[in-house]
């Protein structure tokens, strides 16, 4: 198991999820939203705070979303 791994474990690991997250979605929020940007970055911390999704794939679905935008921006 990584180190990372190790710190985004329990509701720590979750809140630092939650707050990278927030940051990737307002990074992408200032390059200009389309219309499925905001309700797919609720859906993962919906998802995150409910425990559908590990704190480490909420990051990687942000990452996701960051670097489709950057590749169509």
């Amino acid at each position: 198991m990584s180190i990372e791994s190790n710190i985004l474990k329990g509701n720590n690991g979750k809140e630092k999820a939650r707050m990278e997250v927030m940051v990737v979605r307002d990074y992408v929020l200032r390059m200009g939203a389309n219309d499925y940007e905001p309700p797919a970055f609720k859906q993962i911390l919906e998802d995150l705070e409910a425990g559908i999704i590990s704190p480490q794939q909420a990051i990687e679905n942000a990452h996701k979303i960051k670097e489709s935008k950057m590749d169509n921006y």
